[in-house]
């Protein structure tokens, strides 16, 4: 076996040992991550509530007030 080749086993084994840390490290991170997207989901819908209610609220302001100027 050639020197290049075995350094290149040797990388080899070196990154595949990283990959395999890295998908492990996702694994754990998965979990919060769509928790927190669920979260994020969630108080989307809560803002857009919010301003449909605001934007009902104005929408009967200014009807009030086109009717009291006549």
């Amino acid at each position: 076996m050639t020197k290049h080749r075995k350094v290149l086993q040797t990388n080899f084994k070196i990154w595949n040992a990283k990959k395999g840390s890295i998908e492990n490290e996702i694994g754990h991170i998965q979990p919060e991550l769509e928790q927190l997207n669920r979260k994020i989901d969630a108080r989307a819908q809560e803002i857009l509530s919010r301003e449909k209610r605001i934007n009902d609220i104005v929408d009967r302001i200014y009807k009030n007030l086109v009717h009291m100027l006549g």
